[in-house]
């Protein structure tokens, strides 16, 4: 079985702060990602998810949606995120499982800490329900944080990191394992890392970063694709970028994995 999530990034804001330095390629990709000057991330993009362990049958794919419109913020200091996206259907769902749905899907999640949690949307003219507590997704959210790029970085070097060849590793929340590899221009080009899936057991999710350009400054992928659970094929999907600003990050913390 196996999935895959492509983003095509279309901008991210960033506030600052500070964070000690070290040796060898990860430092230069603190420097090259210009780590030590980001507090927050804001990302944009669209795309598509998979309904893990779906498929109709073992030789079909994942059943796949279209992600309309994607909204991550993170706050690092705080392990904080909030994700709000957009999900598209068509007049006939994908053969498999996952939950049905027509039109347009609006779901908005998040995890602070040890805690996750989402949040419906509102019914037209209605105030929004109550917030829903979601454990079980503490895991996965979390580990969005420190597989993005600067997330790595930032993970890398708190945590005691270990270097080998252009591959560096680290131990997060106590027992999940990042490793990620870092390419001679200090760009972060690939996240590996594992969580338990009631579907598949022991999972391995695997990110792979790509088109880096400069937003605003800061050199950031603009194309992002994650695999689950295996091998993925690699959708051709243009980014565009575009500089935003940075006005309301700091009410909002995101939770960034479609899933």
């Amino acid at each position: 079985m196996r999935s895959y999530i492509a983003l095509a990034v279309f901008g991210f804001v960033v506030m600052s702060s500070g964070l000690a330095a070290q040796q060898g390629p990860l430092q230069d990709a603190a420097n090259a990602l210009k780590v030590s000057t980001i507090k927050t991330l804001q990302i944009t993009a669209s795309g598509a998810n998979f309904s893990v362990g779906q498929n109709y049958t073992a030789s079909e794919p994942w059943p796949r949606v279209t992600v309309k419109s994607y909204t991550t913020l993170i706050n690092f200091d705080t392990g904080s995120m909030r994700t709000d996206l957009v999900r598209e259907s068509g007049a006939v769902m994908p053969r498999g499982g996952g939950a049905p749905f027509f039109g347009e899907q609006r779901q908005t999640a998040f995890v602070s800490g040890n805690f996750a949690w989402n949040q419906a949307a509102a019914p037209a003219g209605a105030p929004a329900p109550m917030a829903a507590p979601n454990p079980d997704a503490v895991p996965e959210r979390m580990l969005v944080i420190w597989t993005t790029p600067i997330g790595f970085v930032k993970g890398a070097q708190a945590n005691n990191a270990t270097t080998k060849g252009n591959t560096v590793s680290f131990t997060v929340g106590g027992k999940y394992k990042v490793e990620g590899t870092i390419n001679k221009q200090g760009q972060v080009e690939k996240v590996r890392t594992w969580f338990d899936q009631p579907i598949v057991g022991d999972m391995l999710v695997e990110t792979t970063y790509s088109g880096y350009k400069d937003f605003g400054g800061v050199l950031f992928p603009s194309r992002i694709v994650q695999t689950q659970d295996g091998t993925s094929t690699s959708p051709r999907t243009c980014a565009r970028s575009s500089r935003r600003r940075f006005a309301s990050s700091r009410r909002r913390w995101p939770t960034a994995c479609i899933t």
